[in-house]
């Protein structure tokens, strides 16, 4: 039986490197070809499952401030007992905003540790809306009244406050209102993403910028690094020693660096007389 002479025998050295070599090419286009469809299909799936992922966020947030819808925050009620948190607050609307004794408050409990803030929650809407409506009338005193809202929108709140600040002391004052977790200046809209000033989706600097033909950028870039200035501010002290006079109120919190300045001035004495 004949057999056929083998190709191999055929071929020399360098045909066979040829023939293996675009053998091994062939191969590697195609699997390359096959990781690089996975690799587009992975990155599609990806930005699909992040939009989806933001949509869920911004539903999870809707309905966390539906839910605290009727809750508002009291700072700075004067309590006489650890139980009366429901009557403080009735007390405070009577003699504050001139509500009727016969408020319903369904729950009120401190929300700090040294009771400085009070959250209290009220079944009827229109109490809410009064209460809020009129809580103008405590600047300058030492009380505020706050919505209560989630800490996301707090913190975008807390900056754009901040913005609007800059902006009253920098330039002339126009209409600027804060509603939720937008600035609305001029009838155009600003909100806070991603540590930036954000503006339909355009830069917020530059078209705050072009509003007031003045630079914020120095401004907005310590804001995205450090925050607002007041949220750094001391906690003030709750009760001082009865050897420590108390600090005189004005426009500003003493705060522990005042304590700390008379406690040091009476080390000194004391030193100096022994």
């Amino acid at each position: 039986m004949e057999t056929k002479p083998s190709l191999v025998g055929q071929l020399s050295v360098s045909d066979l490197r040829a023939l293996i070599d675009e053998k091994l090419e062939n191969i590697t286009t195609k699997t390359s070809s096959k990781i690089q469809t996975q690799i587009t299909d992975l990155q599609e799936d990806n930005v699909t499952l992040k939009q989806e992922i933001d949509s869920l966020k911004k539903k999870v947030l809707s309905l966390d401030c539906y839910s605290r819808r009727n809750n508002v925050i009291f700072k700075g009620l004067k309590l006489t007992s650890e139980d009366n948190y429901k009557e403080a607050v009735v007390n405070f609307c009577c003699e504050m905003f001139d509500m009727s004794n016969k408020l319903w408050v369904n729950r009120a409990y401190p929300i700090t540790k040294n009771k400085s803030l009070i959250l209290a929650q009220f079944p009827d809407d229109k109490d809410v809306h009064e209460i809020l409506s009129k809580r103008f009338q405590l600047k300058g005193t030492e009380y505020a009244v706050f919505q209560d809202l989630p800490e996301e929108v707090r913190y975008k709140r807390a900056r754009l406050f901040a913005v609007r600040a800059e902006v009253e002391r920098i330039l002339a004052m126009r209409r600027m209102i804060i509603c939720f977790d937008h600035l609305n200046i001029d009838e155009c809209r600003f909100t806070w993403e991603n540590e930036k000033l954000v503006s339909e989706g355009m830069d917020g600097c530059e078209k705050l910028n072009r509003l007031f033909n003045h630079d914020f950028g120095e401004f907005l870039t310590k804001l995205a690094e450090n925050g607002p200035p007041y949220l750094h501010r001391p906690e003030p002290v709750i009760q001082p020693t009865a050897a420590v006079p108390t600090p005189v109120k004005s426009n500003f919190d003493v705060g522990v660096l005042g304590v700390s300045l008379i406690k040091g001035s009476q080390d000194n004495v004391q030193r100096r007389i022994n």
